[in-house]
């Protein structure tokens, strides 16, 4: 679940291309979410296919829960690495024409997240 705001992000466009998929499978190897495992083939799911939105209800949900049964620091860790790892996505594609790194879409969605 704590890797579905960088499916979100990759999303964001319209497409997931293979920079943005490379870099959500190396946060997933990070978190020892390995191949043939559910997890790992859950987020290959959002990978093929856009999360609906109760998936993403069902992450806010699931964040409220556990949230608050983290230490200051703890919460620090999570939000600094997924907003590392979210930013990392969103820029992997390079933007449009290499222009800009950053999409208004996946700005939108990493703002959301934040």
């Amino acid at each position: 679940m704590v890797l579905l705001p960088l499916a979100r992000v990759a999303w964001a466009d319209g497409a997931i291309d293979a920079k943005e998929r490379a870099m959500i499978l190396k946060a997933a190897e990070e978190r020892g979410v390995a191949p043939g495992t559910p997890s790992r083939d859950l987020l290959e799911a959002w990978l093929e296919r856009e999360p609906g939105p109760s998936i993403c209800a069902a992450w806010s949900k699931y964040i409220e829960g556990f949230w608050p049964q983290l230490t200051p620091h703890e919460q620090g860790e999570l939000r600094d690495r997924l907003l590392r790892f979210a930013h990392g996505v969103a820029e992997a594609a390079g933007g449009f024409l290499g222009l800009a790194k950053v999409s208004a879409a996946e700005k939108a969605v990493l703002d959301e997240i934040e």
